[in-house]
C-alpha cells in the first residue's frame, strides 16, 4: 500500500591567536632569556559524508560528534548542499557520530587520529527524485511481501478509517503473521497506540517500523507527534526532518514542526510553521488556527491570539476544537479585561500623585 504521510492516520572550533609587539633591546634579551612557547596540540577534526541507499547526498539533517571518553567534546550540526559537514578542533580519541538522533542508523564509532578523519554513511532513506523524473526503486521488502498479508494490511487500514480501532488491529497483527517484521503493519499498530493516547507505547512500534520501512513518511509523521506528546521536541524536530526528505509537501509535517517548537519556547518559528502549513493545504484545518493561537499568547499578543481563536468559533462552532477555544477566548477576555482595567487604574494613580506632590522647601539661607 502507497505510503501517503497526508492521509488522516497518517567547534567547537577552538582559534587562539597571540599577537606580540615590541622591541626588545639585544641585552635585555641575554639578561631575560624568552621561555620557548608552549606547543600547541594539534588540531583534529572529522568530516561526515551522508548519502541516501543509492548513493545521493543528503543535505540538511544533523549530524552530532560526541567522545566516547573524557575529555567529554560535543559537536553538532547539518550537512551541506553537498552532503558534508566538517568538525575541526577536535581532541584526538574514539567518538560516536549520530545523525538525526539515531532514528536511522545507530551511533557510528570512529577514532580520530588524524588532522581530519573521513567517514561517510549511506542511509537506509531514498530521497524523492527530481522534478520531472520517476523514482523506479523497488524495495526488496516491496517484492518479497505476500498479497495475503498486503490484503489484511488494505484491510486493517480501511477499517482504521471507519474508526473500527479493534478491527484494524485484528487485521494489522494478522498480515505480521504471515509476514513477520512487515514495515507498514508495524506503523499501523504504533499509529493506533498513538490515537488510544499511547505515545511511549506507539514509538516502540514505530520505530521497529521505520527499521523495516525507513521510507515511510507515515511513520516519521507519527513519530514526532508522539515525541511532541511526551515533550521530547527535539527527537520529534529529528523525525521531522528525515520527513521532510520524503513528503516535503505535507501539512501534518509543518504542523507537527510548529507543536515541536512550542514546546521548546520558540513562539516565532511556531507561527512559522503553522503558516506554511496553512499555506500547503488545500483548506486550513482548524486545529491550526489553536496552534497559532498558543504561540501569540507565548508572545503575549493576546489580541491576535483572540483573532485566531474567534475563527474556529465561527467557522467550526461545533467542531473538535469549538469547546477549547471557547474557553480559552473567555480566559483571554478576562485577562485582557484585567489588563485595561489596571492600565486605567495605573494611569489614574500617576494623575493623582502629580496634582499632590508637595512643594519641595525653601532652601535654608
Amino acid at each position: 500500500m502507497a505510503d501517503t504521510a497526508c492521509s488522516r492516520y497518517s567547534l567547537r572550533i577552538l582559534a587562539s591567536q597571540l599577537a606580540v609587539s615590541g622591541c626588545l633591546l639585544t641585552a635585555a634579551l641575554a639578561q631575560n632569556p624568552v621561555s620557548p612557547a608552549p606547543s600547541l596540540p594539534a588540531e583534529f577534526g572529522i568530516t561526515c559524508t551522508l548519502l541516501d541507499a543509492v548513493g545521493r547526498p543528503v543535505s540538511a539533517l544533523f549530524v552530532e560528534v560526541r567522545s566516547a571518553a573524557p575529555p567529554m567534546e560535543l559537536a553538532k550540526a547539518p550537512t551541506l548542499p553537498n552532503g558534508t559537514i566538517t568538525f575541526r578542533g577536535l581532541a584526538p580519541g574514539p567518538y560516536n557520530v549520530t545523525v538525526a538522533g539515531g532514528l536511522l542508523l545507530p551511533p557510528k564509532r570512529v577514532q580520530i587520529d588524524s588532522s581530519n578523519t573521513a567517514v561517510t554513511l549511506k542511509l537506509p532513506i531514498t530521497l524523492l527524485p527530481a522534478p520531472g523524473v520517476r523514482n523506479e526503486t523497488v524495495s526488496v521488502e516491496q517484492l518479497t511481501v505476500p498479497e495475503k498479508a498486503r490484503e489484511a494490511l488494505r484491510k486493517a487500514f480501511e477499517a482504521a478509517e471507519r474508526n473500527d480501532i479493534k478491527q484494524s488491529r485484528i487485521l494489522a497483527n494478522r498480515a505480521l503473521q504471515i509476514h513477520p517484521y512487515y514495515g507498514p503493519a508495524l506503523s499501523l499498530l504504533g499509529i493506533l497506540e498513538l490515537n488510544d493516547g499511547h505515545p511511549a507505547e506507539a514509538i516502540d512500534g514505530l520505530l521497529l517500523a521505520a527499521q523495516y520501512n525507513p521510507n515511510s513518511a507515515r511513520t516519521y509523521l507519527a513519530l514526532a507527534s508522539a515525541y511532541n506528546e511526551l515533550h521530547q521536541n527535539a527527537d520529534a524536530l529529528h523525525a521531522l526532518s528525515i520527513m521532510t526528505k520524503l513528503s516535503p509537501d505535507c501539512w501534518q509535517l509543518h504542523y507537527e514542526s510548529g507543536r515541536a517548537y512550542l514546546g521548546q519556547g520558540r513562539f516565532d518559528d511556531a507561527i512559522d510553521e503553522f503558516s506554511r502549513a496553512q499555506r500547503t493545504g488545500q483548506s486550513a484545518p482548524m486545529v491550526l488556527h489553536i496552534g497559532k493561537a498558543h504561540a501569540l499568547i507565548g508572545l503575549r499578543d493576546y489580541s491576535a491570539a483572540r483573532t485566531e481563536l474567534e475563527i474556529v468559533i465561527r467557522k467550526d462552532p461545533a467542531g473538535p476544537y469549538a469547546a477549547e477555544s471557547r474557553e480559552l477566548a473567555g480566559l483571554l477576555d478576562s485577562k485582557m479585561k484585567m489588563k485595561i482595567n489596571q492600565d486605567a487604574q495605573n494611569s489614574n494613580v500617576q494623575k493623582t500623585a502629580a496634582a499632590h506632590v508637595s512643594t519641595p522647601p525653601l532652601m535654608d539661607h
